[in-house]
């Protein structure tokens, strides 16, 4: 008695909380369908909740978004403007944000896709994950200078990098991030718990920090200024003409072949 009692207690709030809240909570994701949408000029990006995003470039800004009819209309994608700070010095961006803002979405099967399809025109500089979805690039990024901004997470990221600067900042989350393509100068910093595979991003200069538990690759053919302060290894190769190796934590450098 005293069980069931509790599970129609569940119920009630839960379907009182639904129309609170919209009241989709007792749909289902529905059939899945794709829809276009038109976006306005954007040069930053910013990914939340479980969404899954694709990344290329061309000729016009677009989006495709698949996922349940029942839900789509809710999965967000607009472009705001945001005051940034780099290095001290203010910025306004456009940002596309995407996000899921159905209600309940733990009572949803994952199974089911949402996924966003970005069409962009324009350069992008600036990417802020803090997401569960994966986020992939099906060709190269390329900007003078680029940041990842990596503040939680559990997905897989997947950049392709053609660039002068890259910035790899990873602060929070499990998420994989895995970088490849060419860049003059890098900068990473690792806090975190998830991975970073960089090593097949062709740099010159390489600056970085692995303050985190897990371990970073990367690549420097003629400088490396690398720092462990924690447990988590670095792995580099490129055979740096010069390195500044420094090691306070328990972590270990590997030069790689």
């Amino acid at each position: 008695m005293r069980i069931l009692t509790l599970y129609i207690g569940l119920v009630c709030f839960v379907l009182v909380s639904c129309k609170k809240e919209g009241g989709n909570c007792i749909e289902s994701t529905g059939k899945i369908v794709t829809e276009q949408r038109q976006i306005p000029y954007f040069n930053s990006l910013k990914m939340l909740d479980n969404v899954d995003v694709e990344l290329i470039s061309g000729d016009e800004n677009k989006i495709e978004v698949t996922a349940g009819e029942n839900i789509i209309d809710n999965i967000f994608t607009q472009v705001v403007d945001i005051d940034i700070k780099r290095d001290s010095v203010s910025k306004m961006i456009k940002q596309l944000v995407i996000q899921n803002v159905n209600q309940c979405n733990w009572l949803r099967s994952y199974d089911k896709p949402i996924k966003v399809k970005i069409t962009y025109a324009n350069n992008i500089n600036n990417i802020e994950y803090r997401s569960i979805g994966d986020l992939i690039c099906l060709n190269t990024i390329k900007s003078d200078t680029f940041y990842i901004d990596i503040f939680e997470g559990s997905g897989k990221i997947n950049l392709e990098l053609q660039c002068l600067h890259s910035h790899l900042h990873y602060f929070f989350g499990t998420a994989d991030l895995i970088v490849k393509g060419r860049s003059y100068v890098n900068y990473l910093h690792q806090a975190s718990y998830g991975p970073i595979h960089a090593s097949e991003l062709i740099t010159d200069f390489n600056y970085l920090e692995n303050r985190g538990s897990n371990d970073c690759y990367v690549h420097a053919s003629i400088y490396l200024g690398a720092t462990i302060s924690s447990v988590g290894n670095i792995y580099y190769s490129g055979n740096p003409a010069e390195k500044e190796l420094k090691k306070i934590g328990s972590g270990n450098f590997y030069e790689l072949e």
